[in-house]
């Protein structure tokens, strides 16, 4: 990412002397080739959504992110879709994946799993690709035109919940 302040400025003044208004080499290792495909802010962190089945947080300390307290972190090994990217809904962080959509918990909430397949008891229900999402959140819905063209057929996915427990997760379809 960019120096602070001056977004086009992608590179270091003095690699020997690093402040906290350089920019931040947004690297990520794995044993597979792992291309970064989406960046999502959520919550305290950003999401980096990738082609390589994983996905990475990147955090700081003290709600700043800086060269010099960015750590990049895998928290989750899922496929994941490089034709939408991920949405944000009610507090919730949503991405699809070929014929799937997946939940994503945070790290610093989760004990163990960081995402959940919802879309697990309609299989093959959803797409095998999408041409653009959208989300209403006065509805706690999330709308997926498939396709790599416009098509005539929307994936709704609907999420209610009543405090902590979910009491509606459903999918269905639109067709105009």
């Amino acid at each position: 990412s960019s120096k602070l302040g001056e977004f086009d400025d992608f590179f270091l003044n003095d690699p020997a002397n690093i402040t906290f208004r350089d920019c931040i080499d947004v690297e990520v290792s794995s044993n597979a080739y792992t291309p970064i495909t989406y960046l999502q802010p959520f919550r305290d962190f950003l999401f980096l959504g990738t082609a390589g089945n994983t996905q990475y947080e990147l955090i700081g300390s003290e709600n700043q992110i800086s060269p010099l307290t960015a750590e990049i972190a895998p928290t989750s090994f899922f496929p994941m879709t490089g034709d939408i990217e991920p949405v944000v809904m009610n507090n919730n962080l949503f991405f699809f994946a070929k014929n799937r959509l997946y939940i994503y918990f945070p790290s610093i909430e989760s004990q163990g799993q960081q995402a959940f397949e919802l879309s697990s008891h309609v299989p093959r229900f959803l797409p095998n690709n999408y041409w653009d999402v959208c989300v209403s959140t006065a509805h706690n819905m999330i709308f997926a035109v498939e396709g790599n063209t416009p098509s005539n057929k929307i994936f709704v996915y609907r999420n209610q919940t009543a405090g902590e427990k979910v009491i509606q997760n459903a999918f269905c379809t639109f067709t105009l």
